[in-house]
């Protein structure tokens, strides 16, 4: 019988269903002739489809290990789908948007599996990000605006990583939150704060650069006592003081350019002290 009744069975159904996917989608990649090279997109959206069917039918007849497997199974040939299909920026927009719907549909559909597959993907997403997609200075049109593309991939990816801290944040999916994943919503609030610094250092000019990042961090820590999160704030006080201390070093120096800067970030400093001094 088909059962996980011991760690026996387990592991070896497991096992099994793990090494016949990445066997059998890997051979039929590589065996794919030529004329259908474009198509191999098609054969994983299917094999996608299959795999996390597969899990719902192994959830309902109790196969947990084996539904875990299909479902992670399904949601990488879709993840591996993508850039077989989309170039340029849609790569990327299709990547930074499976993000959020698979850590909230992890989170209504009660699947830690699909949750843990949304943080590593969310890491991939923003390593792509702030490696590549966010030093492309190619224009792109979306709808009447136009703006370079590293704009749109540096505030969609932002905005993608807030809507799954934010999530987690949700009183009724806070239940479901596993003791690995306690702090999953400042992982996502970090990548966004790195996503959200490297684009500020790439598109706003020098002179004016020190402030919106010290902005940036006083708005993370604004954020943190709006959710009462010590971490959060922390996060916004480093990044602050981080910006204080090059503009110090910097007028230390002599830099002519450094002291207007450094008075707005001296009068930001007082008013966050202040700001802590009467928080509760």
């Amino acid at each position: 019988a088909l059962d996980e009744d011991t760690p026996r069975r387990r592991r070896v159904l497991v096992g099994a269903t793990l090494l016949n996917g990445a066997a059998y989608v890997g051979t039929m990649l590589q065996a794919a002739p030529w004329a259908l090279r474009d198509a191999r997109w098609l054969f994983l959206l299917w094999m996608s489809a299959v795999y996390v069917t597969s899990a719902w039918m192994g959830r309902a007849s109790r196969l947990s290990g084996v539904s875990t497997v299909c479902l992670l199974l399904g949601l990488s040939w879709l993840t591996l789908a993508i850039p077989l299909k989309a170039t340029g920026h849609w790569m990327s927009t299709w990547w930074v948007l499976e993000v959020p719907v698979c850590a909230i549909a992890g989170l209504v559909g009660r699947r830690p599996a699909m949750r843990a597959f949304a943080v590593g993907l969310a890491a991939l997403v923003t390593l792509w990000l702030l490696t590549s997609a966010v030093w492309s200075t190619a224009p792109m049109a979306l709808l009447w605006w136009h703006m370079p593309e590293r704009v749109f991939h540096g505030l969609l990816g932002t905005l993608a990583m807030v809507i799954c801290a934010e999530a987690y944040r949700r009183p009724a999916w806070r239940a479901e939150v596993r003791p690995w994943e306690t702090r999953a919503d400042l992982g996502y609030l970090v990548l966004a704060a790195a996503i959200g610094w490297t684009l500020t250092c790439l598109e706003v000019p020098e002179r004016w650069l020190p402030q919106a990042l010290a902005a940036e961090s006083a708005a993370l820590v604004m954020l943190g006592w709006r959710r009462a999160d010590p971490a959060v704030r922390l996060l916004g006080v480093a990044g602050w003081l981080s910006v204080a201390c090059r503009l110090l070093a910097d007028f230390v120096l002599g830099l002519p350019w450094a002291l207007p800067p450094v008075g707005g970030i001296v009068v930001l400093g007082y008013g966050m002290a202040w700001a802590f001094r009467r928080a509760p």
